[in-house]
């Protein structure tokens, strides 16, 4: 069976996405053979265009609001438009909806989209090198987010991890490590379906977890490895925005 799929780069968290109506049992291997094939992906969705709204299903379940950017990126550039489009991109199983307005050039896009607000924002405490750290939680529909600050270590980060994402009981677990003075942040994100482990250049979901947590109606730049995110808190939603290219078109066979 042929795999058709689509390679974008939202700010470095490069994205591949299935059409063709690929059965769900067969995510986790299809996702693992593209992801073999394309080193730089980092995480894949799969999509179906067979209404008025953008469906996406991510391989491991979770919220991915790049993934759902990248998903109205790719209806507009099949549907061939030009100036502005407003899409609602529904991420399944979640029930979630995320309204994302386009404006594409060629292979470039500028996407903004508006996210739901955290179901809850609590506290976690947990030990890491024999410290103990306390640190802010956003749970978001679909992935969880930690908002760490620098004195919690890169290392220790990603080596705590999966343990706390199996303390937690979430299928996706982001840690944030948020610089609140200059606005930078470094995301880490685990996907336990997929058992995927990175440290993404780009993440939208904990943007948005840290733009809920900064509860900040002023638009904020957040800083990351991949470049800029704009975001702001507004009375239906945070609003997200970035910027995201097209890479490439593959069918494997």
């Amino acid at each position: 069976m042929s795999v058709e799929y689509y390679i974008f780069d939202p700010n470095g968290n490069v994205t591949a996405l299935v059409t063709g109506g690929a059965a769900k049992p067969g995510y986790t291997d299809i996702s693992k053979r593209i992801m073999a094939d394309n080193p730089g992906v980092e995480q894949v969705g799969f999509v179906d265009f067979s209404n008025k709204a953008v469906n996406l299903n991510m391989a491991g379940d979770e919220f991915c609001g790049n993934a759902a950017m990248s998903a109205a990126a790719l209806n507009y550039r099949l549907l061939g438009k030009s100036g502005v489009l407003k899409q609602t991109v529904l991420v399944s199983p979640l029930n979630a909806a995320v309204e994302v307005t386009v404006r594409g050039e060629g292979d470039e896009f500028f996407c903004e989209s508006v996210m739901p607000f955290p179901d809850k924002i609590s506290e976690y405490s947990f030990t890491a090198g024999g410290r103990e750290y306390k640190f802010p939680i956003v749970h978001l529909s679909g992935i969880t987010h930690i908002i760490a600050d620098n004195s919690l270590s890169p290392a220790y980060a990603q080596s705590v991890i999966k343990a706390l994402a199996k303390d937690l009981a979430v299928p996706a677990l982001g840690i944030m490590l948020f610089d609140r003075a200059p606005g930078r942040l470094v995301p880490l994100v685990y996907v336990a379906a997929v058992d995927t482990v990175f440290f993404e250049k780009c993440c939208s979901s904990g943007t948005c977890a840290v733009a809920a947590l900064l509860d900040s109606y002023e638009k904020t730049v957040i800083t990351q490895p991949g470049g800029a995110v704009l975001a702001r808190v507004q009375d239906n939603g945070i609003y997200v925005s970035l910027s995201l290219k097209f890479i490439k078109h593959c069918i494997k066979e």
